[in-house]
């Protein structure tokens, strides 16, 4: 169907969290992976994206931070929290 999206977007303040349906990814015979044999798998995608408006020339710094808890993370065994600081120094021409 035209203009139907094979991905899902969640927004929130400026940040997206896309999610791809599952496709075929292939890994050729001369991969540069050591440990990844040659063929075809299903894989997935997934990611927070943050979209900018275009900067003006000069140095920035984009800063942002993640804290992902998942229900009892801090308190059950083998559960996992994330947690991440990102920065970003950009120049731009």
């Amino acid at each position: 169907m035209e203009g139907k999206l094979d991905y899902k977007i969640n927004s929130l303040s400026n940040i997206s969290e896309i999610n791809v349906k599952a496709f075929n990814l292939t890994a050729p015979a001369d991969t540069h992976k050591a440990f990844t044999l040659p063929g075809t798998y299903h894989a997935g995608a997934h990611g927070w994206f943050v979209f900018l408006k275009p900067l003006p020339p000069g140095d920035h710094t984009v800063y942002y931070n993640v804290r992902v808890t998942p229900t009892g993370a801090l308190t059950s065994p083998g559960t996992i929290a994330n947690f991440a600081d990102i920065t970003y120094l950009l120049h731009v021409k």
